[in-house]
């Protein structure tokens, strides 16, 4: 812990200034975010089917604008990406809480989705920016914030549904995302890049997809993130039937962030002394495995929450390697176009990893349910290990 606040400390203003526009977007994000559903249906009154459209839409719109958005970030600048997403996310959480209309509410939807595609790839940019030996710790740092943000927000949404109405949590997310905006606007130097008459979309096309090693581990992104998208939906789901309550799907939520803040702090080492693609291995690993074993045993929820806390640790290890390989393929002036290529596979992936988990908990029994995730899982194991193959082979030619 000491060494990753030391560690920050010593990284640029752009890097740190970044990390504090991960915490004020995340906490804005699950202040609502877990109450957006009973919001819409109970307040909005408005038919279930709506939230599933709502939430798919949203994640939709930020995976496949994000492969154009991260292209707009490398040609004008990571700066005016990143404060026109906050602002475009707080119009759409003020929005949520005004409009009533189911048309509305899609639409706002769409928005949200937006503003998240203009955020991610430029922030992950700016974090790329940092020397090669700080990347480790700086994408350490990254996801404990997104973390923190998992905790905090929960705990002020669940807060303020005591004191107040629904609709001011979405006031206050809305009003966070614009304080997040001014804050980038006025301290947010972001490093420089080529003036824009010299980047060409199609060129930053090129030079992503002539990469063959990227596009092979874009296929183990995204079944990272078929697994990673099971922590919102099938476990929440049946952490509710187990428990008997539909707080437990916030509890498990909330779990799942202070699990991953607790455990960054134990294997940060572990993550700065192995190389990429073995985090990235041990993530793969440790998701199956755990879904396996909450397969032989899935009785209790008190077992389901102590694997809990299995997947997460894995997934600590995944989202850092993950994010982490992304900075060994790009270019000084193609960095927010394999971030725009990674998030819109990553989006993909939790698309599909949604709709997948939804469709088992409908027709199949639990122990089904996590042994069919298991195999497709692994099927992320193919890519990774031609990429060693590939690496090695690369090694020996040298």
């Amino acid at each position: 812990m000491y060494k990753l606040l030391y560690a920050n400390s010593l990284l640029p203003s752009p890097v740190k200034l970044s990390l504090i526009l991960v915490i004020i977007a995340n906490t804005a994000l699950y202040i609502s975010l877990p109450i957006l559903p009973t919001y819409i249906v109970e307040d909005k009154q408005m038919d279930g089917a709506i939230v599933g459209i709502v939430l798919s839409l949203t994640l939709f719109t930020s995976s496949v604008f994000s492969i154009f958005t991260g292209f707009l970030s490398d040609k004008f600048g990571y700066k005016i990406m990143i404060v026109g997403g906050l602002i475009l996310r707080s119009i759409g959480f003020f929005g949520t809480s005004i409009i009533d209309n189911v048309q509305g509410v899609v639409i706002l939807s769409f928005i949200n989705g937006l503003g998240s595609a203009f955020n991610r790839p430029a922030i992950s940019s700016v974090l790329a920016s940092a020397s090669p030996e700080m990347r480790p710790i700086v994408f350490a740092l990254y996801n404990q914030m997104l973390n923190i943000g998992v905790v905090i927000g929960p705990i002020i949404g669940a807060l303020g549904l005591l004191f107040i109405d629904p609709k001011y949590c979405f006031i206050i997310s809305g009003s966070l995302f614009i304080v997040g905006a001014a804050i980038a606007q006025i301290l947010l130097f972001t490093p420089s890049t080529k003036p824009s008459s010299e980047i060409r979309l199609v060129d930053n096309v090129k030079v992503v997809l002539a990469d063959k090693k990227f596009i092979i581990y874009c296929f183990a992104v995204f079944f990272g993130w078929f697994l990673i998208s099971q922590l919102n939906i099938t476990w929440s789901i049946k952490a509710v039937e187990k428990g008997g309550a539909l707080i437990w799907a916030n509890i498990f939520v909330f779990f799942n962030g202070l699990i991953g803040i607790i455990a960054m702090h134990i294997i940060c080492k572990i993550f700065i002394g192995l190389k990429v693609l073995r985090l990235v291995f041990l993530g793969f690993v440790g998701m199956i495995i755990t879904l396996i074993i909450v397969t032989i045993a899935n009785k209790t929820l008190i077992w389901l929450l102590l694997c809990l806390i299995l997947y997460t640790i894995a997934e600590s290890f995944l989202l850092q390697g993950l994010e982490l390989k992304v900075v060994e393929h790009i270019t000084p002036n193609s960095s927010a176009s394999y971030y725009g290529i990674f998030n819109f596979v990553a989006g993909m992936g939790g698309i599909i990893g949604s709709y997948c988990g939804g469709c088992m908990i409908s027709c199949m029994n639990d122990s089904t349910i996590w042994f069919l995730l298991a195999i497709i899982g692994s099927c992320g194991l193919i890519p990774i290990y031609f990429l060693a193959y590939m690496e090695e082979s690369s090694r020996k030619y040298n």
